[in-house]
C-alpha cells in the first residue's frame, strides 16, 4: 500500500515539488495538459525509473490537479 501512495502521488505525476507555489502549480498543470493533448510525453526531474512507470494522459493529469487543488483548505 505504501508503494502505491508513492507511485500514484499527484505531485510526482505533475512533476512539481510539494512546496511549489500556486503559480508554479498552474503553470505545470497547463504544460502537462498541452503535452497530453497532442500525445507527447515530457520528463521531469522527479521521474525516477525505480518508482515504476506511469501514464501522463489528460484524465490522470486532471485527477492529480483536482487532488492537489483543495478549495476548502485554501480558506484555512
Amino acid at each position: 500500500m505504501t508503494l502505491s501512495l508513492i507511485q500514484n502521488n499527484p505531485y510526482r505525476l505533475l512533476g512539481i515539488p510539494i512546496l511549489s507555489s500556486e503559480r508554479e502549480l498552474q503553470k505545470q498543470i497547463t504544460k502537462s495538459n498541452r503535452f497530453a493533448e497532442v500525445g507527447k510525453t515530457f520528463t521531469c526531474d522527479t521521474d525516477y525509473p525505480f518508482l515504476g512507470e506511469f501514464d501522463r494522459n489528460v484524465d490522470s493529469i486532471n485527477i492529480a490537479a483536482k487532488s492537489i487543488e483543495q478549495p476548502l483548505n485554501k480558506v484555512l
